[in-house]
């Protein structure tokens, strides 16, 4: 039953680089965010541009959609993995039976608190746990216990129903965007602060 219900995980790998010249047509678009000389960017493939493009799990935990097992067991996974020092969340991206989930710009939360302006540290992290029901994939990994909180976030207890067939849940109006710039099959997605860029990419 679980290898039927995994599904392959992959993410877009962005290329970092700075803006060394802003075309005319960058001002001629009229976008509310246009690039600007030496800032700095990412440049990915532009998911957003599919039909099947969509929010699974959103920066606080919350569900944007009734899916299989395997992102929340991921999420979890990537708490157990790091040695409980940080939890991946914020998953969108496309979807298909053949290739699995294919994902752009999560979002870390970090006992440390290094990520970027959407790491909102212990809280985050409890935040998510708060939100997260173990399946059968991933009920005996460690949960955020006293060294972030008092109490245990995380209902282990109850194993969650995991044959369930994708279903919308009510609440689409508060799907996350992101500030990009679509250009062709790329999506060039700006930042006010350098230093979050540097640290997302060399960690």
């Amino acid at each position: 039953m679980t290898s039927r219900l995994v599904k392959r995980i992959t993410f877009t790998l962005p290329l970092k680089s700075t803006v060394e010249k802003v075309g005319v047509g960058s001002y001629l678009l009229h976008r509310s965010r246009t690039l600007d000389k030496e800032e700095w960017v990412l440049i990915e493939e532009n998911l957003a541009e599919y039909e099947e493009y969509k929010a699974f799990l959103r920066k606080n935990g919350e569900k944007a959609r009734k899916d299989p097992s395997s992102l929340d067991a991921f999420l979890h996974f990537t708490y157990h993995e790091s040695g409980q020092k940080f939890v991946l969340c914020g998953f969108q991206g496309i979807h298909t039976e053949e290739q699995g989930y294919k994902l752009t710009t999560p979002c870390i939360h970090s006992v440390e608190k290094k990520y970027g302006l959407t790491d909102k540290g212990a809280s985050g992290i409890k935040s998510v746990f708060a939100k997260h029901k173990c399946n059968n994939l991933c009920w005996n990994w460690p949960t955020p216990g006293d060294e972030i909180e008092d109490d245990k976030t995380c209902s282990n207890g109850e194993v969650a129903d995991t044959n369930g067939e994708e279903a919308d849940i009510n609440d689409s109006s508060s799907d996350e965007k992101f500030d990009s710039v679509p250009i062709g099959g790329l999506a060039i997605h700006t930042t006010d602060n350098d230093s979050s860029v540097e640290d997302i990419l060399s960690s």
